[in-house]
């Protein structure tokens, strides 16, 4: 027999997962530094070239005095005078006495008293247009930098959320698959059960309403894909009216008491049966589903859970309190993002989307209203409380 030999996959060594991982980081940081050294290469480069210009300017005007003082400095004919020259706007003659530093050129032999050099308005007209060309070099260099700061800025943002989103679909998809077949494998089980023998009407009970539970789960994971299909859609809108909080809140509970444990949920109507608010029946429907379903998924092995109705000046309030495990106030508002749940250790034979809360208040601030949670930390429960405006009186049919 031949000895086993141990293979190891080039893509499992650590250097090579870590180069998976981070390998965008890199090439990030390559193309910026290549980048901002094209940028620093063009600055210096027109900067010089800027230079040359202004030196071969002074250079011709150096040239053309020298010419002009030669020949003038051996014209014993002409005395010079004091003044511009007509064969040179650049150049001025003056007493060789006035000369204090600075570029000038004797006119000798014959005429040592004067003196060429260049006019003080030549001067500051190459000076000038070398400062305009010079700051018109760092604007551009300054926007140029400001563009690719931004640029990659936006770039790697974007790198970042497609990889955030990425891997929270991934993850989404993983608990859908996972949510859709935990309760077909439940419903499997009830009917292969009740196909293996008879049962009595006290034995068939539990087992009917262990049946139920699995199928509204099943029920709402499906609901809430269809809303988060449609609320993202353009032109998704509510039907909006008024409705009477406390008895549709009411009616939720008495229709879902079927996947609420036994002796786990208490309502307290704080408001009179009539009073009405502005919303889409279906969607505060969905709403309490989610609500719902987050206080007994998080509520602990034992979840317990009260609804408050109650009204306030201006607004309907249903507060859903749960004594589970709560979260760090911090997350207030982290916990109603996209896929986001409020922790990855759920209690055994408890699973989530991450997609209720998210569309929860999504719902609830299409109708004017709001959705918000508190909690005091690991341990101590959670608060959600949902907001709807109060209807007008003149709205109440």
């Amino acid at each position: 027999m031949k000895p086993m030999r141990a293979v190891t996959r080039i893509s499992s060594l650590p250097a090579v997962t870590w180069l998976k991982s981070h390998g965008y980081h890199i090439l990030f940081g390559i193309t910026i530094l290549s980048l901002a050294a094209l940028v620093g290469w063009w600055s210096v480069f027109i900067r010089s070239s800027i230079e040359r210009q202004r030196e071969n300017q002074y250079d011709s005007m150096a040239v053309s005095a020298r010419y002009h003082a030669l020949s003038m400095g051996h014209d014993r004919t002409s005395p010079p005078a004091a003044g511009d020259i007509q064969s040179d706007d650049r150049l001025e003659v003056v007493p060789t006495s006035d000369v204090e530093g600075g570029f000038s050129v004797s006119l000798r032999p014959f005429w040592p008293e004067y003196s060429l050099r260049p006019k003080q308005e030549f001067v500051d007209r190459v000076e000038l247009t070398f400062r305009r060309q010079v700051f018109m070099v760092i604007g551009e260099s300054g926007v140029l930098v400001l563009i690719i700061i931004v640029s990659s800025f936006m770039l790697y943002r974007v790198i970042l959320l497609e990889r955030r989103s990425s891997k929270e679909l991934k993850e989404f998809w993983g608990r859908i698959t996972h949510e859709i077949k935990t309760p077909i494998t439940g419903i499997k089980a009830f009917l292969q059960t009740l196909q293996s023998k008879d049962f009595t009407r006290e034995e068939l009970e539990p087992l009917v309403r262990l049946a139920l539970r699995e199928v509204e789960r099943q029920e709402m994971l499906a609901e809430n894909l269809l809303v988060g299909q449609r609320i993202e859609r353009e032109g998704f809108g509510l039907k909006l009216k008024p409705i009477p909080l406390a008895q549709r809140v009411s009616d939720f509970f008495e229709e879902h008491k079927i996947i609420i444990p036994d002796g786990a949920f208490k309502i307290a109507v704080d408001c009179p049966l009539d009073a009405m608010v502005v919303a889409d029946p279906d969607a505060l429907w969905v709403i309490l589903e989610n609500l719902t379903d987050n206080a007994l998924k998080y509520g602990g092995r034992s979840p317990k859970m009260e609804c408050r109705v109650f009204m306030t000046e201006s607004h309907g309030n249903v507060e859903v309190k749960d004594e589970g495990i709560g979260f760090d106030p911090v997350h207030a508002e982290r916990i109603f993002g996209a896929y986001h749940r409020l922790t990855d250790e759920l209690p055994a034979g408890r699973h989530g989307t991450g997609m209720g809360l998210y569309l929860s208040r999504r719902l609830a601030r299409k109708m004017g209203g709001d959705l918000t949670a508190a909690s005091g930390g690991a341990g101590s429960g959670a608060t959600f409380t949902v907001k709807l405006k109060k209807a007008k009186q003149g709205n109440v049919r």
